[in-house]
């Protein structure tokens, strides 16, 4: 069995450059992965270091002494605010928002209202939010991300469907993104189950609204798909369906392609069936000859299916391609390594290749070196090696790391039996 880090084949979205969100750059499949603020209502020990350290670099200090003795002095709440919002401190970023839009001029806190909205939905507050939301609405009818914050309200009030009719507005208002329908749903799934129930009805009547665009087949083969992740053999005459209607709608974009491949490798991980992994494959060829400007970011998909299929040299290929047109990018880290540790790793299950597995979990262990899977496989190694010294000190290591990974705690008694053995 391959073991593998845990990452997401199937996610692939594009997301506005909404300021709900705090956006983290994932180049994967040419768009963006984001991650809500509201998933991280603390703050860790650095960062709130940080914090403490920026206040005194950025006078936020004495911006607060300012206006606690000059509340009119409205040029300091904008940053003042900025800062707590882009700290997360949403209950603080509130209360800044609401004192600055008391004693801003009318003409100047227009657009103060539309980001207490959005700070309020931060807080789940969605209640208080929406008459601040509806004036900004009315003052700024053309802004997209207002209606990103709308269609959010809508869904946690329970009324998917207006969430999902909504997505035809949104794409309109918001030409910058490239599909805005995944986005949204992406934004929802990153804070519920991918099976939450009120996804398949937004996604209903996304289609519903328009049943003649391309991104709305794409976004309901999605949602019903990834509602049944486990098992989605009995959802897959209806998921294709939606996607070759996608297709026949526009068979020039790119990521109907790549849901097809990621549905059918789904397929058969799921199954087991290797004749599903070569069609994605066939399906992954078929983007490729499409010469999109997503082009290169292929490189990944092809990087995850081999490594499902144990093509593992054609695997590091694809995935170090990717890692070095994206270093930075924490999923391209993570597939190269898992692609060095499914060499390595495949390796010692068959006993072969031992020095070239050696030096490829060198690597991996050198992109990620607290990677408990990574060190098992090189204790693993070293044990094939019969270097049982080295081999017990790693799995011992990968144990602090992973103790409840049944194969670790295999390997440290294997180990420490061939160990102790050798010391007679």
């Amino acid at each position: 069995m391959i073991r593998l880090n845990s990452f997401s084949f199937m996610v692939r979205l594009a997301t506005p450059a909404h300021h709900i969100l705090t956006i983290i750059f994932f180049l994967h499949s040419g768009l963006i992965f984001a991650k809500p603020a509201s998933e991280s209502p603390g703050l860790s020990n650095q960062a709130s270091s940080d914090l403490d350290a920026y206040r005194v670099v950025s006078g936020i200090d004495d911006m607060e002494t300012a206006i606690s003795t000059n509340p009119s002095d409205v040029d300091k709440y904008i940053p003042l605010a900025s800062f707590y919002y882009s700290y997360q401190q949403w209950d603080k970023a509130e209360e800044v928002l609401k004192r600055a839009i008391e004693y801003c001029p009318n003409e100047r806190n227009k657009d103060l209202k539309g980001w207490l909205a959005d700070d309020l939905l931060n807080q789940k507050k969605w209640d208080e939010a929406k008459p601040y939301l509806d004036q900004a609405l009315k003052e700024f009818p053309d802004e997209a991300m207002l209606y990103y914050d709308l269609a959010i309200y809508y869904f946690y009030k329970g009324d998917y469907a207006s969430a999902g009719r909504l997505m035809k507005t949104i794409a309109l208002k918001d030409k910058d993104t490239p599909d805005t329908y995944y986005g949204l749903y992406q934004h929802f799934i990153n804070q519920e189950k991918s099976d939450h129930p009120g996804l398949i009805q937004m996604a209903q009547a996304a289609l519903e609204a328009e049943p003649e665009n391309y991104k709305t087949h794409r976004l309901y083969a999605c949602v019903l798909r990834n509602a049944h992740y486990s098992d989605f053999k009995k959802q897959l005459p209806e998921i294709l369906k939606h996607l070759n209607m996608a297709l026949k709608l526009n068979p020039q974009y790119i990521l109907t392609y790549v849901t097809l491949a990621d549905t059918y490798l789904l397929l058969g991980k799921n199954q087991n069936t290797p004749k599903d992994y070569q069609t994605a494959l066939e399906w992954l060829d078929k983007a490729r000859g499409l010469h999109d400007r997503l082009y290169e970011k292929l490189d990944y998909d092809y990087a995850i299916l081999y490594v499902e299929m144990g093509e593992y040299a054609k695997a590091i290929s694809y995935a170090q391609k990717y890692h070095q047109m994206n270093p930075d990018n924490p999923a391209a880290t993570e597939m190269l390594g898992n692609a060095y540790n499914g060499f390595a790793y495949n390796c010692y299950k068959k006993g072969v290749q031992l020095r070239q597995a050696m030096a490829m979990i060198d690597k991996a262990i050198k992109l990620d070196p607290d990677n408990g899977m990574y060190l098992s496989t090189k204790a693993e190694l070293l044990y094939k090696l019969k270097d049982y010294e080295q081999a017990y000190a790693l799995i011992l290591k990968a144990h602090d790391k992973l103790p409840k990974e049944d194969e670790i705690n295999q390997d440290v008694a294997m180990i420490e039996k061939a160990l102790r053995m050798s010391h007679k």
